[in-house]
């Protein structure tokens, strides 16, 4: 199955989609995150304003939460090498911590 072309956006936002819960009750139903119109909303709500495009951040990976609030969280490569510790939120993303200042040359982590 092809994924859906997303709706055009401002290139430097970021975007969240909340997924409904499983019939079983104890998960996500992952097709509730295929489309916005299938999420529990019905819409993607924006989580960052600016900052987020693939040239700001090459390389970006949700984790779970590792800033014991109860949200999962997002390791970022940014484009000038430096890797930062995002801690997530509810609504918009948190602030970061900067692990290594210079991680250059590499293609992809997690």
């Amino acid at each position: 199955m092809p994924f859906p072309t997303p709706p055009p956006r401002a290139p430097t936002r970021a975007f969240t989609r909340q997924g409904k819960a499983n019939t079983a009750g104890n998960g996500v139903d992952v097709l509730s995150l295929a489309t916005s119109t299938a999420s529990l909303t019905g819409t993607d709500g924006e989580y960052a304003a600016s900052g987020w495009s693939p040239t700001d951040v090459p390389r970006l990976l949700g984790i779970p939460d590792v800033t014991a609030d109860g949200i999962p969280d997002i390791w970022a490569h940014m484009s000038d090498g430096s890797v930062r510790l995002y801690s997530g939120g509810k609504s918009v993303v948190g602030s970061s911590t900067t692990v290594i200042g210079s991680w250059t040359g590499k293609l992809a982590f997690g």
